[in-house]
């Protein structure tokens, strides 16, 4: 059945693909899923750069092809979700992206001014872009949404640390380590947030594992501020 063309259009990219209109779920096939998903992430892009970007391997008539089929099927089944013109594609205005929003609630949460709310940890931790997908278009996107998350969790550790809650801190760095589990300044948050409150087992136990991953993987050891913030814990213990 062809939705009815009034309502607000609701597209869900962080934890699963879902499209609501009105709050109705909608079916929608996985070639449309990838055109409409790549419209919400892309913004608006020329049709030959689309399925050139959809179907990389595919030869450039049959690619146009793919998504002059995806297109009739979205403007037949989904008809307000997409503006066209001869050239371009873009989503309609009244469609709401969660990515969208999750960019500009990272924005809240690094501007200096923002309080550190615990709500957003576990929002970060929750806003995986469309997992289980890996075209290389959404992979790159999915790099990129990473890097975002990481950093947004390190400025809230920070924020938390700054603010005399080192347990939240240490939440926020470790939900941040998962991420980019060689990455070192989520570790040392760990161990300032443990530290802060006096629970010196779980900042040398970050410390060892993540030493022990570092040695496993790269062959080299923490930096020398790392391993003094270990050091002034350890000495006389």
């Amino acid at each position: 059945m062809t939705p009815a063309k009034q309502g607000q259009w609701d597209l869900d990219l962080l934890g699963h693909w879902e499209l609501r209109l009105g709050g109705e779920l909608i079916e929608v096939a996985p070639r449309q899923q990838r055109i409409i998903a790549a419209l919400a992430l892309l913004g608006t892009r020329p049709r030959g750069v689309l399925a050139e970007l959809l179907w990389p391997a595919t030869p450039e008539s049959k690619a146009a092809g793919n998504l002059r089929t995806g297109m009739w099927k979205i403007t037949h089944d989904l008809p307000g979700l997409l503006c066209t013109s001869h050239d371009s594609l873009a989503l309609a205005p009244r469609v709401s992206v969660d990515w969208q929003r999750m960019q500009e609630r990272i924005c809240s949460i690094e501007a200096p001014t923002t309080a550190p709310d615990p709500a957003d940890i576990a929002f970060l931790e929750n806003a995986v872009l469309l997992p289980g997908w890996y075209d290389d278009w959404v992979i790159a996107e999915q790099e990129r949404s990473n890097t975002r998350r990481l950093r947004a969790l390190e400025s809230l550790a920070r924020k938390f640390l700054a603010s005399g809650d080192g347990t939240r801190c240490a939440e926020a760095a470790g939900v941040a380590a998962s991420i980019e589990p060689l990455r070192e300044s989520p570790v040392q948050l760990i161990v300032q947030g443990h530290i802060s409150t006096g629970n010196y087992y779980p900042a040398l136990r970050a410390f060892e594992d993540f030493r022990a991953l570092l040695t496993d993987e790269l062959g080299v050891e923490p930096s020398p501020r790392l391993q003094h913030l270990i050091a002034e814990i350890t000495v006389g213990r």
